[in-house]
């Protein structure tokens, strides 16, 4: 499901509100709820952050899109990188490329990021 900029925050401030509500409503019967109120009033809210990638707009651009990946130093970083990451994009490929085959034979991110 794809959640407009802005609505997940709004969404969980409003989750937030209704359970500080829930929270002082039950206050007053016991301990477990008062912990629980205190502890949603303490805790800092928490972002998730998404990030796209790209990926190969068809079958023949997946194992370049691999070596890309596997050899970028900003992206992860290991002995030998070049050697390895291309010898580990090649030996990818091929199951990548039945992946995607079966999904339309591209990645859907840019058809999904025009239509945003």
């Amino acid at each position: 499901r794809h959640i407009k900029p802005g609505s997940m925050l709004r969404h969980v401030a409003g989750l937030k509100a209704s359970l500080q509500s829930s929270a002082i409503s039950f206050r007053r019967s016991g301990t477990l709820e008062t912990v629980c109120l205190r502890f949603m009033s303490s805790k800092p809210p928490t972002a998730i952050v998404m990030m796209n990638m790209g990926g190969p707009s068809s079958l023949e651009e997946v194992e370049p899109f691999l070596t890309r990946l596997f050899t970028d130093h900003q992206i992860m970083q290991m002995p030998f990188q070049q050697t390895l990451g291309s010898m580990i994009a090649k030996r990818r490929s091929p199951k990548i490329v039945a992946q995607y085959a079966e999904i339309g034979g591209r990645s859907p991110i840019a058809q999904w990021t025009e239509i945003q």
